[in-house]
């Protein structure tokens, strides 16, 4: 999968703008997978499931190529334009949430760059049905991730269109192979908060999602956009520790780690990797609380505690 993301990333830090700085993070590296012929042939067989999310990685740099770089592009946005922008997002692209969140060289990760500091953020969420099961991991599962990445990863490419022919600035970054890290994204976006399993908690899905991002000149989206609480949520976590409990590779780290240079670590990318040779893992959504129980319905809960 890595030589697909590849083009994307040397397109957008081609057109550098904000580059990494020394004491940004590294990115972590995708795991070798190891199919057998049966896992093959199910594949060509749900090759609709699977194909907008290669098209659309593929086509992410070729757009991304596209920005002219010597142009000059609105940073306003109207209430307007606005109103037209939700709209298309929710009710057209079926998204189930966005927002805005702004970066820093310190959390781009290393050796990459982004265009713009201002960064769309969009969340879909997967079928939790195929998580809640008693073998894990498998096919299924795989097949509901690699479809939401297509749901998410077309979604990005047409808002681009759409901000394009707004007159803003803006280029993709598909839900495979961000500049970003996409769970931190959707925290600054305020979409949720991010679990001990470092992945983004939301109210729609709980850690049932995927997230693309869409780096644009717009600087006054936050003026639209209502903010939400989600810290109760990481009270919640610290409590629970399910997920840490349930990870057959000890990947998930009983209190977060600083490194050197003041990154928080939920857990460790090499031990999370390992267990990605196959189908995936998707063993900490299953006991995560919040994809068999529901977000609000915990809230509730917790917070009269």
């Amino acid at each position: 999968m890595e030589f697909m993301t590849k083009p994307q990333q040397k397109a957008l830090n081609e057109i550098g703008g904000i580059k990494a700085s020394d004491d940004a993070k590294e990115k972590g590296y995708f795991p070798k997978r190891h199919f057998k012929s049966k896992d093959i042939l199910r594949l060509i067989q749900n090759r609709k499931r699977i194909s907008p999310t290669i098209k659309s990685l593929l086509k992410s740099a070729n757009v991304i190529k596209s920005h002219d770089i010597s142009k000059e592009y609105k940073n306003k946005i109207s209430k307007y334009e606005f109103y037209k922008l939700d709209k298309y997002i929710r009710d057209v692209l079926k998204m189930d949430s966005w927002g805005v969140a702004t970066f820093s060289e310190k959390e781009i990760f290393k050796g990459d760059a982004i265009p713009y500091k201002n960064v769309i953020v969009l969340s879909k969420h997967m079928k939790d049905d195929h998580f809640v099961v008693k073998e894990l991991p498998n096919m299924d599962c795989m097949l509901e991730v690699m479809e939401v990445y297509g749901d998410t990863g077309v979604a990005c490419l047409k808002v681009t269109g759409l901000l394009r022919y707004m007159g803003f600035g803006a280029l993709p970054n598909h839900s495979l192979g961000g500049n970003i890290n996409y769970s931190e994204a959707g925290y600054k976006a305020n979409l949720g908060f991010i679990g001990k399993h470092g992945m983004l908690i939301t109210p729609h899905s709980g850690p049932c999602n995927r997230l693309s991002v869409i780096y644009t000149s717009i600087e006054n989206l936050t003026d639209f956009i209502p903010s939400e609480d989600h810290s109760w949520g990481n009270n919640f976590c610290n409590k629970c520790k399910k997920c840490v409990a349930t990870c057959p590779y000890d990947a998930i780290y009983e209190e977060n780690k600083i490194d050197k240079n003041g990154h928080i670590e939920c857990i460790s990318n090499e031990r999370c990797n390992s267990g990605f040779s196959k189908y995936g893992c998707a063993i900490c959504i299953a006991a995560c609380p919040f994809t068999k129980v529901g977000y609000d319905k915990i809230k509730e809960k917790f917070v009269k505690e």
